[in-house]
Formats: C-alpha cells, sequence, structure tokens
C-alpha cells in the first residue's frame, strides 16, 4: 500500500473509524499538481467519485481525498488499487 501512495503522489495515508483519507502533497505549488498523475485522479474522482462515495477536500495544509466505509486493509488495497488502475488506464 505504501509504494502504491508513493507512485500515485500520496504523502500520507490513514485509516480510522473506517474513514480513508489520501493526503497529497502541502505545497500548492507543486509540480505534482500539473502531473498526469494528478490529472488522472482528478478525472477518476469526476467521473466515478459519487459512485464510490470518494469526495475532496481542502484542509488548510493539504488536498485530502477522502472515502468512508473502509472497514480494513483489504477495502484500503481495493480502493489504492482502483486510483493506480485509473492512473495506469490513461498512461497508457
Amino acid at each position: 500500500i505504501r509504494w502504491a501512495c508513493k507512485r500515485l503522489g500520496i504523502e500520507r495515508l490513514t485509516l480510522k473509524n473506517n474513514n480513508m483519507k489520501c493526503f497529497f502533497p502541502s505545497n500548492p505549488k507543486s509540480a505534482y499538481y500539473s502531473s498526469p498523475v494528478f490529472n488522472s485522479i482528478m478525472q477518476f474522482v469526476a467521473e466515478r467519485g459519487r459512485m464510490l462515495e470518494i469526495s475532496l477536500k481542502q484542509s488548510r495544509e493539504s488536498l485530502i481525498l477522502t472515502k468512508n466505509n473502509v472497514a480494513d486493509l483489504d477495502g484500503l488495497k481495493r480502493m489504492i488499487g482502483k486510483l493506480e488502475s485509473a492512473v495506469n488506464n490513461v498512461a497508457v
């Protein structure tokens, strides 16, 4: 999971009380935000976010992708896998 998050540009990942939070780079001027990886993730959230109950939140420090009802590490792996698939499908 850690390696997948690194490939996706996620700086930190938490799973607490069945809530997954993926923290993107805290520097808003980071080159990551204009990268194909980030654009693929944003496209995935725009197209499938409502169906998968994924949302984006902006905190003072960073942009956070959230997903509720992630019960365990297997659910977390599946969700990160879906993000990776979205990035790989666009990159190909």
